[in-house]
Protein backbone atom coordinates (compact mmCIF):
# COMPACT_ATOMS: atom_id res chain seq x y z
CA UNK A 1 0.00 0.00 0.00
CA UNK A 2 1.48 3.33 -1.07
CA UNK A 3 0.89 6.49 0.89
CA UNK A 4 0.27 9.64 -1.12
CA UNK A 5 0.86 12.99 0.61
CA UNK A 6 -2.03 15.46 0.37
CA UNK A 7 -1.39 18.38 -1.94
CA UNK A 8 -1.48 21.88 -0.45
CA UNK A 9 -3.74 23.24 -3.17
CA UNK A 10 -6.50 20.94 -1.87
CA UNK A 11 -6.31 22.47 1.60
CA UNK A 12 -7.02 26.03 0.44
CA UNK A 13 -9.18 27.49 -2.30
CA UNK A 14 -7.36 27.35 -5.64
CA UNK A 15 -7.20 31.16 -5.89
CA UNK A 16 -5.04 31.36 -2.74
CA UNK A 17 -1.28 31.21 -3.09
CA UNK A 18 1.14 30.05 -0.43
CA UNK A 19 2.37 33.64 -0.09
CA UNK A 20 -1.14 34.81 0.82
CA UNK A 21 -1.52 32.24 3.58
CA UNK A 22 1.00 33.98 5.80
CA UNK A 23 1.93 37.51 4.83
CA UNK A 24 4.52 39.39 6.83
CA UNK A 25 3.03 42.26 8.79
CA UNK A 26 4.90 45.57 9.25
CA UNK A 27 5.84 44.59 12.79
CA UNK A 28 7.50 41.43 11.53
CA UNK A 29 5.07 38.79 12.81
CA UNK A 30 3.22 36.45 10.49
CA UNK A 31 -0.35 37.51 9.72
CA UNK A 32 -2.97 35.29 8.14
CA UNK A 33 -4.12 36.48 4.69
CA UNK A 34 -7.69 36.68 5.96
CA UNK A 35 -6.68 39.11 8.70
CA UNK A 36 -4.78 41.17 6.14
CA UNK A 37 -7.91 41.33 3.94
CA UNK A 38 -10.02 42.42 6.91
CA UNK A 39 -7.48 45.13 7.75
CA UNK A 40 -7.48 46.34 4.15
CA UNK A 41 -11.29 46.45 4.18
CA UNK A 42 -11.38 48.49 7.40
CA UNK A 43 -8.57 50.79 6.22
CA UNK A 44 -10.30 51.27 2.86
CA UNK A 45 -13.46 52.41 4.65
CA UNK A 46 -11.50 54.79 6.94
CA UNK A 47 -12.54 52.72 9.94
CA UNK A 48 -16.23 53.46 9.50
CA UNK A 49 -18.34 51.00 11.46
CA UNK A 50 -21.85 49.78 10.85
CA UNK A 51 -20.95 46.86 8.61
CA UNK A 52 -22.03 43.29 9.27
CA UNK A 53 -19.01 41.04 9.80
CA UNK A 54 -20.78 38.02 8.34
CA UNK A 55 -21.53 39.93 5.12
CA UNK A 56 -17.95 41.27 5.01
CA UNK A 57 -16.53 37.74 5.32
CA UNK A 58 -18.72 36.62 2.43
CA UNK A 59 -17.88 39.69 0.32
CA UNK A 60 -14.13 39.21 0.86
CA UNK A 61 -14.49 35.46 0.22
CA UNK A 62 -12.65 34.54 3.39
CA UNK A 63 -14.30 31.15 3.70
CA UNK A 64 -14.75 31.45 7.47
CA UNK A 65 -17.55 32.45 9.81
CA UNK A 66 -17.76 35.89 11.38
CA UNK A 67 -17.02 34.45 14.83
CA UNK A 68 -13.89 32.71 13.60
CA UNK A 69 -12.79 35.86 11.72
CA UNK A 70 -13.13 37.92 14.90
CA UNK A 71 -11.22 35.31 16.88
CA UNK A 72 -8.23 35.03 14.52
CA UNK A 73 -8.13 38.82 14.06
CA UNK A 74 -7.86 39.36 17.82
CA UNK A 75 -5.36 36.53 18.26
CA UNK A 76 -3.01 37.85 15.57
CA UNK A 77 -3.34 41.62 16.07
CA UNK A 78 -3.95 41.81 19.80
CA UNK A 79 -7.09 43.93 19.46
CA UNK A 80 -10.63 43.22 18.32
CA UNK A 81 -12.11 44.22 14.97
CA UNK A 82 -14.27 47.01 16.39
CA UNK A 83 -11.39 48.48 18.40
CA UNK A 84 -9.17 48.35 15.29
CA UNK A 85 -11.90 50.16 13.32
CA UNK A 86 -12.29 52.79 16.06
CA UNK A 87 -8.55 53.46 16.13
CA UNK A 88 -8.43 53.68 12.35
CA UNK A 89 -11.36 56.11 12.38
CA UNK A 90 -9.61 58.30 14.96
CA UNK A 91 -6.40 58.25 12.92
CA UNK A 92 -8.37 59.34 9.85
CA UNK A 93 -10.01 62.11 11.89
CA UNK A 94 -6.60 63.30 13.09
CA UNK A 95 -5.24 63.29 9.53
CA UNK A 96 -8.23 65.29 8.29
CA UNK A 97 -7.90 67.77 11.14
CA UNK A 98 -4.26 68.30 10.17
CA UNK A 99 -4.85 68.65 6.43
CA UNK A 100 -8.29 70.14 5.87
CA UNK A 101 -9.91 73.35 7.06
CA UNK A 102 -13.36 71.70 7.25
CA UNK A 103 -15.37 71.99 10.45
CA UNK A 104 -15.15 69.25 13.07
CA UNK A 105 -18.89 68.69 12.63
CA UNK A 106 -18.37 67.76 8.97
CA UNK A 107 -15.44 65.43 9.73
CA UNK A 108 -17.48 63.69 12.43
CA UNK A 109 -20.39 63.16 10.05
CA UNK A 110 -18.14 61.88 7.23
CA UNK A 111 -16.58 59.30 9.53
CA UNK A 112 -19.90 58.02 10.83
CA UNK A 113 -19.97 59.51 14.32
CA UNK A 114 -23.47 60.18 15.61
CA UNK A 115 -22.49 63.69 16.66
CA UNK A 116 -19.40 65.90 16.90
CA UNK A 117 -19.59 65.41 20.66
CA UNK A 118 -19.00 61.64 20.20
CA UNK A 119 -15.91 62.36 18.12
CA UNK A 120 -14.66 64.93 20.65
CA UNK A 121 -15.17 62.55 23.59
CA UNK A 122 -13.30 59.66 21.94
CA UNK A 123 -10.64 62.01 20.57
CA UNK A 124 -9.97 63.47 23.99
CA UNK A 125 -9.67 59.97 25.52
CA UNK A 126 -6.94 59.05 23.05
CA UNK A 127 -5.09 62.31 22.31
CA UNK A 128 -5.84 64.23 25.55
CA UNK A 129 -6.95 67.17 23.36
CA UNK A 130 -10.24 68.16 21.79
CA UNK A 131 -10.29 68.07 17.98
CA UNK A 132 -10.11 71.87 17.82
CA UNK A 133 -7.15 72.01 20.23
CA UNK A 134 -5.45 69.24 18.22
CA UNK A 135 -5.89 71.20 14.98
CA UNK A 136 -4.56 74.42 16.55
CA UNK A 137 -1.57 72.66 18.13
CA UNK A 138 -0.70 70.84 14.92
CA UNK A 139 -0.90 74.02 12.84
CA UNK A 140 1.31 75.83 15.32
CA UNK A 141 3.86 73.01 15.23
CA UNK A 142 3.81 73.01 11.42
CA UNK A 143 4.36 76.75 11.40
CA UNK A 144 7.34 76.49 13.73
CA UNK A 145 8.92 73.48 12.00
CA UNK A 146 10.13 75.32 8.87
CA UNK A 147 12.66 78.16 9.35
CA UNK A 148 10.82 80.58 7.05
CA UNK A 149 7.53 79.97 8.81
CA UNK A 150 9.23 80.28 12.18
CA UNK A 151 10.49 83.75 11.24
CA UNK A 152 7.02 84.77 10.04
CA UNK A 153 5.48 83.49 13.26
CA UNK A 154 8.01 85.38 15.36
CA UNK A 155 7.36 88.54 13.35
CA UNK A 156 3.62 88.17 13.96
CA UNK A 157 4.01 87.48 17.68
CA UNK A 158 6.47 90.39 18.25
CA UNK A 159 5.03 93.36 16.35
CA UNK A 160 5.60 95.53 19.44
CA UNK A 161 9.37 95.12 19.40
CA UNK A 162 10.17 98.71 18.44
CA UNK A 163 6.91 100.49 19.15
CA UNK A 164 6.42 99.37 22.75
CA UNK A 165 9.56 101.10 23.93
CA UNK A 166 8.61 104.26 22.07
CA UNK A 167 5.15 104.26 23.69
CA UNK A 168 6.68 103.64 27.10
CA UNK A 169 9.00 106.63 26.80
CA UNK A 170 6.28 108.95 25.56
CA UNK A 171 3.86 107.92 28.30
CA UNK A 172 5.49 110.05 31.00
CA UNK A 173 3.66 112.58 33.13
CA UNK A 174 3.14 116.08 31.88
CA UNK A 175 6.02 118.30 32.47
CA UNK A 176 8.45 115.44 33.07
CA UNK A 177 11.21 114.75 30.64
CA UNK A 178 11.87 111.16 29.65
CA UNK A 179 15.35 110.08 30.54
Amino acid sequence: MNYERPRIEHLFPTSVTAQQVFAVHEMGCAIDWRVRKLQEFIDGNDGKTGWDLRAVCQHLQLGISSGHAAKIFKRLTGIGLREYAKRRRLKTAADRLKCTPGPVKEIAADLGYRSPRDLARRFKQVFQLTPTEFRRTHRLLDAVSSPESKNKLLARTRPWKGSLLAKKKSSTRRGEVAA
